[in-house]
């Protein structure tokens, strides 16, 4: 059994970690998943 201080510990280590792959694959999906998939040589510039 945990106490009320490593419960505490615990919830948020835990949230920190999850916290911080979320922000590292969202990072990912932006900067290199994302422009990968886009295929910019097939736009057109606005307003044609």
């Amino acid at each position: 059994m945990l106490s009320k201080s490593q419960a505490r510990l615990f919830f948020l280590g835990g949230t920190i970690v999850t916290f911080a792959i979320f922000i590292g694959l969202s990072w990912h999906s932006l900067s290199v998943e994302v422009p990968k998939h886009t295929h910019e040589e097939n736009l057109t510039a606005a307003g044609n």
